[in-house]
């Protein structure tokens, strides 16, 4: 997840997403964001799931994730 200053067409800062790993070919993901207040909400309906995934407006820190929605092991 990306975001640019409009003005500048700079990006501001870049956040991961967290997601289900599939690999079938029946797969398919819709994807909407929004905004409220000063966060971003993304939600996805994925093939089997739904997620909600939250995140600060400003910086791009992810404050909340909800559904089926897998971290990357580091």
């Amino acid at each position: 997840l990306h975001c640019f200053d409009m003005r500048t067409g700079k990006m501001k800062w870049t956040a991961d997403v967290l997601q289900v790993n599939a690999s079938h070919s029946e797969y398919w993901n819709k994807v909407t964001l929004s905004m409220y207040k000063d966060k971003l909400i993304m939600q996805g309906d994925e093939a089997n799931c739904s997620y909600l995934q939250i995140f600060d407006a400003e910086t791009g820190k992810r404050l909340a994730k909800f559904g089926c929605v897998f971290e990357e092991k580091k």
